[in-house]
């Protein structure tokens, strides 16, 4: 889960649209510069705005066998 670069009504998720051919999705949105997410196993990180999109899509895809490196993305 992250937030979108565009507001969704709380209530109502949204889906962001994501290939890992095209560019990333916008993604932040209240915080100047990063952007919180949440994992499936519960942890939290405050992610740069203009991620690594080579590690983001790394992230984002389940099950691909690539080990994903979140320090290239928080710093």
């Amino acid at each position: 889960m992250v937030e979108a670069g565009n507001p969704v009504i709380w209530s109502q998720p949204g889906d962001l649209p994501f290939n890992a051919k095209l560019p990333l999705p916008g993604l932040g949105g209240l915080f100047d510069g990063d952007f919180h997410t949440l994992l499936c196993d519960g942890s939290v990180y405050l992610l740069k705005k203009n991620p690594n999109d080579a590690e983001m899509k790394k992230l984002i895809t389940p099950d691909d066998g690539m080990v994903n490196d979140i320090e290239k993305l928080t710093k």
